[in-house]
């Protein structure tokens, strides 16, 4: 019985690593997963189907975050970085350097203007996002380029 405890459907997402956290897009249709073997995954649950892979950090992915716009895809890693992936191209945006150890959380404020992430370093620090006008108004994705595997940058 795949019946979950609130009556829905549960039902598995194949081909992940171990899964440090699964994020909803906020149209609702997808799911990111971080994973222990440094990988983002972006998949597609109506069609239980793998849309975005991303291998741009050199450890664990521990946390990450979509901003409100659906458009971006903060990551943060124990090899001491953020990474923002940009979803509409399907590519690595931007690394971020600033934690002096793993970074263990990280999230976009409401509005999207800011993110914030934290680590064992015992620090939390915030940024301020540098998305145009353009990409924080459009409405959020319903479909992705086709999965491009990114490496290291």
């Amino acid at each position: 019985n795949d019946q979950g405890p609130t009556g829905g459907v549960a039902r598995p997402v194949a081909g992940c690593a171990c899964l440090l956290q699964v994020e909803f897009h906020p149209n609702s249709t997808c799911v990111a997963t971080a994973n222990s073997d440094s990988t983002v995954k972006v998949w597609d649950l109506r069609m239980n189907k793998l849309l975005q892979h991303y291998q741009s950090h050199g450890s664990a992915v521990n946390k990450l975050s979509f901003h409100r716009s659906g458009n971006f895809l903060l990551t943060a890693s124990s090899d001491s970085t953020l990474k923002i992936m940009d979803l509409v191209e399907g590519r690595l945006f931007y690394t971020l350097h600033g934690h002096k150890g793993p970074v263990t959380a990280c999230a976009f404020s409401a509005d999207g203007d800011y993110f914030a992430s934290g680590g064992s370093d015992e620090e939390v620090m915030i940024w301020r996002t540098n998305f145009s006008a353009e990409d924080t108004e459009k409405p959020p994705r319903t479909t992705f380029p086709k999965p491009k595997r990114q490496t290291s940058a």
